[in-house]
């Protein structure tokens, strides 16, 4: 999936629009691709006797290490989506006047 958003975005061809979302798409699931290696990893140190409170305090503590990360994409997402919906607010106003 990673590789299909990078060679869209490599062709150029895209609009604005579409060229922001795959941006913010690759953003997310590289992310989301960094955490899942670093819980195998938590887990992987752990051992196999390692019991399955064990385990999911491991993940928790990965997922809190990236939370702000994230945060802060999903943050993005929704001012990019504001902006967005504000400027065809004011382009419709714009119109509806002439």
């Amino acid at each position: 999936m990673i590789e299909r958003i990078k060679a869209a975005l490599d062709k150029g061809e895209l609009s604005e629009r579409r060229q922001a979302y795959l941006e913010h798409r690759l953003s997310y699931l590289e992310l989301h691709k960094e955490i899942r290696t670093a819980v195998r990893d938590a887990i992987a140190d752990l051992g196999d006797d390692a019991t399955r409170v064990e385990r999911k305090a491991a993940m928790e503590e990965v997922r809190a290490t990236f939370s702000d990360q994230l945060q802060d994409l999903k943050d993005a997402r929704r001012d990019a989506v504001k902006k967005r919906r504000h400027r065809r607010g004011a382009d419709e106003a714009d119109g509806a006047e002439g």
